[in-house]
């Protein structure tokens, strides 16, 4: 049990002052989080972590000297300890965030705005239990090969347009498949995709992951998997052989209508400090 006599040890690596101060001044707020160093870029990290090795890191992609996806390989390829990769939102970063998915980081966060912003409080419930949750993950951590392989998309852009195509003639599902994730969960939900048949009715899942990475995320998915994944769309039917990831602004929801499974996006508060929530896609489903 986490304690203040034994708190989780966080090591911040990003160069931006603005940030990690930010950061430091909500992680201190929690009684059972402690920073215990900021680095500027990976090289300053190593040097702390030769002294102490923490719980969990939270690392920025775009650094000086190193970028962070060759950091978090470096670690997950040695000594693997539970990595949130913290990016900012334009499409370029949050390409490479998921990518860091496929390199062994346990989530994905985004870096805070203005601390007076309305969601600010939101997103620092969130950033907490991710932090927690990826510490926690730390003894189921795998070693990656120096050589990841078998990681190139199985589907060329063209294959992607003709499964697009198909996917929109299939029939509306009259069973539907509801899952849920949170962090750390984002690789099984990568090997399930993999590996299904593309006859299974439609799946929708809800993952605890920012809105402004799960389009990316359903998109990536979607170049590995003989189904069509997509990020789900508010009053959309569901259809056999399709893969709804909720989109991280809202929570997913399931509805009747008139003899068709329907996809509901709902705004609200969080659910279990968590939206979007698998207890609110749960409970639609039942």
């Amino acid at each position: 049990m986490v304690n203040e006599l034994h708190p989780l040890y966080v090591l911040l690596v990003d160069d931006s002052p603005l940030v990690t101060g930010i950061v430091s001044r909500i992680i201190e707020e929690d009684e059972t989080l402690r920073v215990m160093g900021v680095a500027a870029n990976p090289f300053e990290a190593v040097e702390i972590m030769r002294k102490q090795r923490p719980d969990v890191i939270l690392l920025d992609i775009e650094m000086p000297r190193m970028d962070g996806l060759t950091f978090l390989r470096k670690i997950m390829s040695q000594h693997p300890i539970p990595v949130v990769i913290f990016s900012a939102v334009a499409e370029t970063y949050s390409h490479n965030a998921i990518k860091s998915l496929e390199y062994g980081a346990v989530a994905v966060l985004q870096k805070p705005g203005a601390v007076t912003s309305p969601v600010f409080q939101e997103m620092k419930t969130r950033f907490l239990e991710t932090l927690k949750g990826a510490a926690a993950s730390g003894s189921k951590l795998k070693l990656l090969p120096k050589f990841p392989h078998n990681r190139q998309p199985l589907y060329s852009e063209e294959n992607l347009r003709e499964k697009k195509i198909k996917a929109g003639k299939q029939p509306a599902s009259r069973q539907v498949i509801v899952m849920g994730s949170s962090t750390g969960g984002t690789q099984a939900i990568e090997y399930l995709v993999r590996n299904l048949n593309p006859g299974i009715p439609g799946i929708l899942i809800t993952q605890h992951m920012p809105g402004e990475f799960t389009k990316a995320f359903a998109e990536r998915l979607n170049m590995f998997s003989p189904l069509m994944v997509k990020e789900a769309k508010d009053g959309e039917v569901v259809r056999d052989g399709c893969v709804y990831i909720g989109n991280g602004f809202f929570h997913l929801l399931l509805e009747k209508r008139n003899l068709l499974n329907v996809i509901r996006l709902r705004n609200g508060p969080l659910v279990n400090r968590h939206k979007p929530s698998v207890d609110v896609l749960f409970r639609s489903a039942a």
